[in-house]
């Protein structure tokens, strides 16, 4: 990568870089996708130390997180870490205070899906997402003792923890459809009989019928007996 300033009339100057390499045929896709959402927040960084920060020399912090599986995405979760919201917007304030480093107050001037920028009157924070990491590369203007080893055993305490997990929901209410009540002795009984009723009625009204006991299963006609006579009728209850 290679940056070169060009000086123009009236104070003016053009900052122009190549990025040179070796690549596959279809290069022009691949560096694209490689290098185009890091390259316009590296333009977007030279800006703000040009319009808040010029002739201030910084000390770059670097870091890298470990790896992480979390499927909200590791920009997600160092945003969580800091408690920053998901829904940050360049132009929002924002006040963190990352363990084992100062209170940081500044306001968000770059936030996209994979990147994160703070910038502060004395520091330029950014933070990059990969796949499965996040990069931490700052620009401090004055930077406290031991800033980059704070700063990279931060990242490796924020991804390495768990992430939060949720409230598990209420359990369904019970439904039931039966009810026993005790109005008094005996009241159960009462309304099992009563249940056995309603169920005798709606059988008849159905039509069937129930007919009485009789020791010879014959049809309703006059046997002749030795001693007596039996008949099989149709019961009246």
């Amino acid at each position: 990568m290679e940056f070169l300033i060009e000086s123009r009339d009236g104070g003016a100057t053009v900052p122009r870089f190549v990025h040179s390499g070796l690549a596959s045929p279809d290069w022009g896709d691949e560096f694209e996708a490689q290098s185009a959402a890091g390259r316009d927040m590296y333009l977007h960084t030279l800006v703000r130390y040009l319009t808040h920060f010029t002739g201030r020399t910084a000390t770059f912090v670097y870091g890298e997180s470990p790896k992480t599986s979390d499927p909200a995405g590791p920009l997600a979760v160092v945003r969580r870490a800091l408690g920053v919201p998901d829904t940050v917007a360049t132009g929002d304030p924002v006040r963190v205070a990352p363990a084992g480093l100062p209170p940081i107050d500044g306001v968000a001037d770059y936030a996209t899906p994979n990147m994160l920028g703070i910038r502060t009157t004395d520091a330029l924070y950014r933070f990059h997402a990969h796949p499965e990491t996040v990069r931490a590369g700052h620009h401090l203007f004055a930077p406290p003792a031991g800033a980059e080893n704070a700063w990279r055993a931060w990242l490796n305490q924020a991804v390495s923890r768990p992430p939060p997990h949720p409230a598990p929901p209420p359990p369904p209410p019970r439904s039931c459809t039966c009810r026993r009540t005790k109005a008094a002795k005996g009241g159960d009984k009462r309304k099992i009989a009563g249940i056995h009723g309603e169920r005798r009625l709606r059988s008849q009204a159905r039509g069937s019928q129930t007919f009485s006991r009789s020791p010879m299963p014959t049809a309703s006609r006059r046997v002749p007996s030795a001693s007596n006579e039996m008949t099989c009728r149709p019961s009246r209850m």
